[in-house]
């Protein structure tokens, strides 16, 4: 797949949960065959604290420079088998949003932010779910690419994968006026 992608042209990818399947290590070692950036903002080795992919790709395409953000899925710990997510943990991706676009946002024209975080079959219920009770949240955290939209300030656009629903038309966030749109899985 990682030839075909190359062939493609790819400019870069978030890891999702199926890409776990043989562990992390695995998917480093693929991540090097690739002529493309693995992108994972949120994912780091837990004995070093550092990142596991680059956390961010600027590229320029005729005239516009173009940052592009990934942020796997937050739940991934409760997707993979533990065994594949050795040494791993996964930052808080609002947190790790905000500074990442804080980091790029002087140095680019737009910002596409890939994750791997799904939409949920049932988007306006799920958004309505979450906005009722927002005022509750004592934690910030998401369960999805919906919930992610809301804190996504700065950014143009998201694109998500992770669930095999997708979409003929995108989710407009009302609070960060970010679209996003889900692919068709299998």
């Amino acid at each position: 797949i990682i030839k075909w992608m190359n062939k493609i042209g790819y400019d870069a990818i978030v890891p999702g949960n199926y890409d776990f399947l043989f562990g992390v290590d695995n998917l480093v070692e693929l991540s090097k065959q690739a002529e493309f950036s693995f992108l994972s903002a949120n994912l780091y080795y837990e004995d070093s604290n550092t990142l596991i992919f680059k956390a961010y790709e600027i590229i320029n395409y005729d005239n516009i420079s173009i940052g592009i953000i990934g942020i796997v899925n937050p739940d991934l710990k409760n997707i993979v088998l533990p065994q594949n997510l050795n040494n791993i943990i996964l930052k808080n991706p609002i947190e790790i949003l905000e500074n990442t676009v804080s980091n790029i946002e002087d140095e680019v024209d737009i910002i596409i932010l890939l994750t791997s975080a799904g939409v949920p079959w049932d988007r306006e219920k799920v958004y309505n779910d979450f906005i009722k009770d927002y005022d509750k949240i004592t934690n910030k955290y998401v369960n999805n690419a919906i919930e992610l939209g809301y804190y996504a300030d700065g950014v143009d656009l998201i694109v998500s994968g992770g669930v095999s629903k997708g979409y003929p038309t995108p989710w407009y966030d009302p609070n960060s006026h970010v679209y996003i749109f889900q692919n068709y899985g299998g």
